[in-house]
């Protein structure tokens, strides 16, 4: 169920973008405290289960797209979410932060997700690249800041 990780806070991001009201907000910071619980289970599950993986698509393990966690990279993303959830609720109230840049923010903490759990160095690389692309995106968002400009 390791995919789950990587697919809700897309599909949570497309919905709050799409649906775009003060509410939505509020239902991703409830996905977001969701996604911690299940990661913080994970956390303390995996001294005892070692490993886990995710095979994608039911393809054979050569073909396949896999997820995998481990004790070292359960910390990382366990972190990770904590992090995206504390930056969330820091931005929650800040004026820059609407609809498009909270689809990028949720886009962009999927992608640092596929990023930890990912085995294959193909995946590695497209998710660099498209988060390259949400980051460059996140920056120049917001012009009024003038984030992008050369003094």
């Amino acid at each position: 169920m390791l995919c789950w990780l990587v697919s809700i806070p897309i599909l949570i991001s497309i919905a709050h973008l799409t649906f775009g009201k003060e509410n939505s907000k509020k239902w991703v910071i409830a996905v977001q405290i969701g996604i911690v619980a299940y990661t913080t289970y994970l956390f303390y599950r995996m001294e005892e289960w070692g490993s886990i993986s995710d095979h994608l698509g039911g393809y054979p393990n050569d073909v396949a797209i896999t997820l995998s966690v481990n004790q070292l990279t359960i910390v990382f993303v366990w972190v990770t979410t904590l992090l995206f959830l504390g930056l969330y609720l820091y931005g929650y109230y800040s004026k820059y932060f609407d609809n498009y840049t909270g689809f990028l923010y949720l886009t962009l903490e999927a992608l640092v997700l596929g990023l930890f759990m990912t085995n294959d160095l193909f995946n590695i690389y497209v998710l660099l690249e498209v988060s390259t692309i949400v980051v460059a995106l996140l920056i120049t968002s917001n012009r009024e800041k003038q984030a992008f400009t050369i003094v």
